[in-house]
């Protein structure tokens, strides 16, 4: 028993951090595969994935996703991590995908800890874990495939790597620490945009602080600069080859999106305003989980800003060690580089965007009640900065709960929701429901086809991908606005089960069977029984009050008296467009310089290196 207790003693801190970690896993994994976050940015990447799979490597993209709104795309590195995934495990189930972000994601526990270590005692550094661990926000983005997801690991990595390799005065650590420098920023500028100009700046900062703090010290980090700058060049090989291949044509889409991005005013102390409403309403999101909190709980939050940085003077006033005060001084470089890159933005600013701050809000709440310990060292003040400390475990904790319980609702009813707005959820929809309406339509359906009618334009690609996990071989329409009579077909409309579309029938259409499956329900209807009607025009948007409109062959007859008669199959094009969005940018006006010509190329794959074809 006695060494028992010496064990536990003498490696209580690795128990403590297994059983957050223990914990962390838990929340990341909970019934992951039913309650997956599947949209159809998550069934794009899915089918170009399985593609790649099913056919072999060269199917892989030379470029990523598209940043939004523009013709620009992210390195591939995101779709690479989602194929060895695939590899690795199959794709039984559309989670896999997303095995990623989630194993990223549970790293990134540990190596917040090593980070805090630098700096906080043990105690501080476990419980600021425990609260990341717990925190809803970055939970919310685990438990899904998107590339931004992984920035909370690999912008700490960045971090971390850039700290620890003036720790060392051993050739061969500081040459891996390099390594790791030039891998993180690779991913995270492969992952999103934003840290492409920024951390390189942050970095540059980084070696001038080092340089002031130790100016007896020599230390050639210039060498070290150039394996960072080597190892980009080689995780961005698939890029570069595909600007050479399309004359430069993604370099020039980021050029021109740097002119494009922005809020739209001119006025700094506007935009400053903006910024600092927007970091203090998504470092409340982090530190407590609340996405509905009003404009007011917001502003007066942003006071804690200012506590923070006061919190970070006296901690630096208070440090004597040159190392701890070297990372204080990394710590707000972190902080700054992404305030100011943000400052054009604006109201522009998504919840996506703080990833790469994520693991800083729990620094401040160190450095908070670290300082309070500080200035005065009492039994009163100890208490109030475990008090804070604690605070961002309790309120994630239970803002966790609520959003489980949530999930839980809106597959067993009609649910109020409120976690989910978060990810700009239209409902509690999850990849369950996809797959219970489309299991629903395969048993149901007696007829040869199916024409399916969707809520959204964008469910195209996810229905689309359902259809084919269940197994469904019959021809299918996957429809947005009009579709046409087809009597070998069983014509069902997706909904959401609070916007009860029965009303909007009329006499046109007739109800045969309805079923809902928590928020989502399905409605099998058929058309009336007059052989003279052709089709049906947008049958379920709001229409204010007017009736549905119907098109008769009648009537396209005496429009066009060449008109042949013929029952059209609309063919399902939902399959991913693995070019991005259709369409060019129109330069046919007024140029006012040679980026404003700059648009779309088909993005290119590792087999058309060699066989001179794009797709």
């Amino acid at each position: 028993m006695d060494n028992l207790k010496e064990i536990i003693r003498k490696h209580r801190t690795l128990i403590v951090l297994s059983a957050i970690l223990a914990v962390a896993v838990f929340l990341r994994l909970y019934n992951l595969g039913e309650w997956l976050f599947f949209q159809a940015d998550q069934a794009r990447d899915l089918n170009l994935v399985a593609r790649a799979i099913d056919r072999g490597p060269e199917y892989l993209p030379l470029l990523g996703p598209k940043a939004g709104g523009t013709f620009l795309r992210l390195g591939p590195v995101f779709y690479y991590f989602e194929y060895l995934a695939a590899l690795i495990f199959g794709l039984g189930s559309p989670a896999v995908t997303a095995y990623p972000d989630l194993f990223f994601s549970i790293l990134s526990v540990p190596l917040l800890f090593l980070f805090l270590k630098e700096f906080f005692s043990k105690k501080y550094s476990l419980l600021l874990t425990a609260g990341y661990a717990v925190c809803f926000f970055e939970i919310q983005y685990a438990r899904f495939a998107w590339n931004p997801n992984s920035l909370p690991f690999f912008n700490l990595l960045f971090f971390y790597a850039a700290f620890k390799i003036f720790q060392t005065d051993d050739q061969k650590a500081k040459t891996w620490w390099a390594v790791l420098i030039g891998v993180a920023y690779a991913i995270v500028s492969q992952l999103h945009f934003v840290s492409l100009l920024s951390l390189p700046i942050a970095l540059v900062v980084i070696f001038l602080i080092r340089k002031i703090f130790f100016k007896n010290k020599r230390e050639k980090w210039w060498k070290y600069a150039g394996i960072i700058v080597l190892i980009c060049i080689v995780l961005y090989i698939p890029a570069i080859l595909s600007d050479i291949q399309t004359d430069g044509n993604n370099a020039l889409n980021f050029l021109k999106s740097l002119a494009e991005k922005g809020d739209g005013s001119s006025n700094l102390v506007s935009l400053l305003s903006k910024d600092i409403f927007v970091f203090s309403k998504y470092l409340l999101v982090i530190l407590s989980g609340i996405v509905d909190a009003s404009k007011s709980t917001i502003n007066i939050f942003s006071g804690t800003l200012v506590l923070f940085a006061i919190a970070g003077i006296v901690a630096f006033k208070k440090e004597t060690d040159k190392e701890r005060r070297f990372f204080i001084s990394l710590v707000f470089i972190w902080f700054v580089a992404y305030f100011i890159t943000y400052v054009p933005l604006g109201s522009k600013l998504q919840p996506r965007h703080f990833l790469v701050i994520l693991p800083l809000a729990f620094v401040f709440v160190g450095a908070l009640a670290y300082a309070l310990e500080k200035i005065a060292k009492s039994r009163y003040m100890a208490h109030m900065a475990l008090a804070i400390l604690l605070m961002p475990i309790i309120a994630n904790a239970y803002s966790m709960q609520v959003w489980f319980a949530e999930i839980a609702d809106s597959q067993k009813k009609i649910s109020t929701y409120r976690k989910s707005s978060l990810l700009k959820s239209v409902g509690g929809e999850s990849w369950w429901h996809l797959e219970r309406t489309a299991e629903f339509m395969r048993d149901d359906c007696d007829k040869n086809k199916m024409v399916i009618i969707l809520p959204k334009e964008s469910y195209r690609s996810l229905y689309d991908y359902a259809m084919e996990y269940v197994g469904e071989k019959r021809p299918y329409s996957i429809q947005w606005g009009s579709f046409d009579r087809k009597n070998d077909a069983c014509f069902y409309v997706i909904g959401f089960a609070k916007n009860d579309i029965s009303d909007r029938f009329g006499g046109v259409l007739q109800k045969i069977r309805y079923v809902h499956f928590g928020d989502v329900a399905v409605t099998r209807f058929d058309i009336a029984n007059d052989p003279d009607i052709k089709n049906i025009k947008n049958p379920f948007k709001k229409s204010g009050g007017k009736e549905i409109e119907v098109g008769y062959y009648s009537d396209m007859a005496a429009a066009d008296p060449g008109y042949i008669s013929e029952d059209e199959s609309s063919s399902n094009d939902s399959a991913e467009d693995v070019a991005g969005t259709d369409g060019d940018v129109d330069s046919s006006g007024d140029a006012n310089s040679f980026l404003d010509s700059v648009g779309r190329e088909e993005r290119l794959f590792w087999k058309d290196l060699f066989d001179g074809k794009t797709e």
